[in-house]
């Protein structure tokens, strides 16, 4: 908050801090900065949709990767749908996010018991009050954006 509130004499605090907030989400959301891995997921065999329990107060921005313990990597598919995703997964192992909170891989695993290991990109939901410390190193951005909103009011 130090870095905004000198462009915003007056503003009430709790709107200062609504703006930064959603500078961060947008921050993250196009920057794709606040990486995390997602606590290892045990395989069921011939189960294709799993779901994901991201950190508290978090939103998944996208899927980065995705891989099981034996070594299968899965290719990320972001966006592809129908058709073309069929014409694009054939002969691969491909994994799609099911917004907000599950991904699908593609084939399913035939193995049980293995580790799905998934790596993501996370911002801050709405009702989140604060953030990693990754995302320090960017509080001169976030603080821009959340100024450039205010003074837009």
């Amino acid at each position: 908050m130090p870095l905004v509130v000198p462009y915003v004499p007056g503003c009430p605090p709790q709107t200062i801090l609504v703006h930064l907030l959603q500078a961060a989400k947008v921050f993250c959301r196009r920057t794709l900065a606040w990486n995390y891995q997602h606590a290892a997921i045990t395989t069921v065999a011939g189960q294709a949709d799993y779901t994901l329990a991201p950190e508290l107060d978090t939103e998944v921005v996208r899927l980065l990767g995705c891989e099981i313990e034996d070594g299968a990597t899965y290719t990320v598919q972001n966006g592809a749908i129908g058709r073309k995703f069929v014409r694009e997964a054939a002969g691969r192992n491909v994994c799609v996010l099911a917004p907000p909170d599950a991904i699908t891989l593609y084939p399913a695993p035939p193995v049980a018991g293995r580790s799905l290991i998934v790596d993501l990109a996370l911002m801050p939901s709405t009702s989140a009050v604060e953030w990693p410390d990754t995302l320090a190193e960017h509080a001169e951005y976030i603080a821009a954006g959340a100024v450039g909103s205010l003074c837009a009011m």
